[in-house]
């Protein structure tokens, strides 16, 4: 299962305790995907007739929300395990094959075409902030080549 949060940065009322108590609850829970965004007034709404917050006390909260998310990876709990992994692309970008686990992280392991449409148990051999490294887990004959 993934969690994911918005956080609107600077709505009005909101005090540095606020911010300081949204700041903990990320350190906390290492929210794999945060939507992050200042407040912005649209008219006609009830925000926005209500006091708004000075713009850089905005735009600093957003940076500091931004730079939280940023320090850390959300998936070091994976390191050293071995997870069932469907294959369904290559990237583009480098030369790997690209898969999901069920909790859909994404996987890169280097690139075996053989693996394409298949699910293939591997093991997590380095963790990164978007994604997870992979190498297979089991001898070759015993791959788990499931056609879905």
């Amino acid at each position: 299962m993934t969690i994911a949060t918005d956080i609107i940065c600077g709505f009005p009322g909101e005090t540095d305790e606020d911010h300081e108590r949204t700041l903990a609850i990320i350190r906390k829970f290492k929210f794999p995907v945060v939507n992050i965004s200042q407040f912005y007034p649209r008219p006609g709404t009830p925000a926005a007739s209500m006091k708004q917050l000075p713009s850089q006390v905005v735009k600093r909260r957003s940076r500091e929300v931004t730079a939280l998310f940023e320090s850390y990876t959300c998936y070091d709990w994976m390191l050293h395990t071995t997870q069932m992994v469907w294959f369904s692309s290559t990237s583009e970008k480098s030369d790997h094959t690209v898969g999901q686990t069920k909790q859909y992280v994404k996987v890169l392991t280097p690139r075996d075409d053989a693996l394409l449409g298949t699910c293939c148990l591997m093991r997590v051999t380095a963790v990164e902030k978007w994604h997870v490294v992979a190498v297979r887990a089991e001898p070759e004959g015993k791959r788990a080549a499931a056609e879905i």
